[in-house]
């Protein structure tokens, strides 16, 4: 999460061109800025606002890409996280399986 979250605020929101025009940032920089979730919401806003929603679906494109990553990412993760651990590899269970099992008191 860190390293997209610095990817976003370092390189995606300085290509953006969000306050002036992606055309006017050197090539190829406009064309990657375009690809990153900042440009694609102020180019969607922009859109709606300005041209009656005319050339949104390509932004709209962009963000329900990354969209769709995220969620895969998150999915991806948490299936990871929930696959059971071999616990006869484990130290914690070996040891315990050593240690002698407490005698039983009988009830009085």
């Amino acid at each position: 999460m860190g390293l997209v979250a610095v990817l976003m605020i370092f390189v995606g929101s300085p290509l953006s061109g969000a306050t002036s025009a992606p055309e006017l940032l050197p090539q190829p920089a406009g064309l990657i800025g375009q690809r990153f979730p900042p440009t694609a919401g102020a180019n969607l806003v922009r859109s709606v606002t300005f041209f009656d929603g005319n050339g949104a679906q390509t932004h709209l494109l962009v963000l329900s890409t990354w969209v769709l990553l995220g969620l895969l990412a998150t999915v991806f993760g948490a299936r990871l996280r929930r696959q059971p651990v071999d616990q006869a590899s484990s130290p914690a269970a070996a040891e315990e399986s050593r240690a002698p099992a407490p005698a039983a008191s009988a009830p009085r």
